[in-house]
């Protein structure tokens, strides 16, 4: 059966995010072409992650990330999926998902990608220390801490760290980290 993007849109128009992600699903089943496929896997994404169901938005995007043809696209989706394995604090995951990206990037993009894989952990944990998240934060700042290789943002982080670990009370990790002189 074929199906339009055109068509999806028009179902799913003025539907509760939930019937949305139902349609979605079956539209999926029926589905015949790829870049309708990668629509659908996207779309279902976006809701779902709006809807906080992180681990649903990953398989839509890694799916999605599967029929694109660009190493651009590729790159940009492993990187979504990897933001999103971030806010979980799958940091295991995130790693897989950037090195998926690191996959098809060449020299430059490379490093780009380096630096927007530590920044989303800067980012997250910086919004996550604003809403009063701190233990959560720290988590971040300590894979950051552990990733980072430039001395002067070590010594930045190593200085996070032991704010955070006095305001969550982490007083042994706070002496272990202060009696650490030296930046690793």
């Amino acid at each position: 059966m074929t199906v339009s993007k055109f068509e999806i849109e028009d179902a799913i128009k003025n539907k509760g995010d939930f019937v949305k992600i139902d349609y979605l699903k079956r539209y999926l089943k029926v589905a015949d072409n790829f870049e309708v496929k990668k629509y659908i896997h996207l779309t279902l994404a976006d809701i779902c992650e709006q809807k906080n169901m992180f681990h649903e938005a990953i398989k839509n995007i890694s799916s999605a990330a599967d029929m694109t043809k660009t190493f651009r696209e590729k790159i940009d989706l492993y990187m979504k999926e990897t933001e999103l394995n971030i806010m979980l604090r799958d940091f295991e995951m995130a790693d897989k998902s950037m090195k998926k990206a690191y996959a098809f990037g060449n020299s430059q993009e490379k490093m780009d990608i380096q630096i927007f894989y530590r920044e989303l952990f800067r980012k997250h944990a910086k919004l996550l220390e604003e809403k009063g998240k701190h233990r959560i934060a720290l988590e971040l700042y300590e894979k950051l801490y552990s990733i980072t290789k430039n001395p002067q943002r070590k010594i930045e982080l190593k200085e996070k760290l032991l704010g955070l670990y006095l305001i969550t009370g982490m007083q042994r990790e706070y002496n272990m980290m202060k009696e650490n002189d030296f930046v690793v």
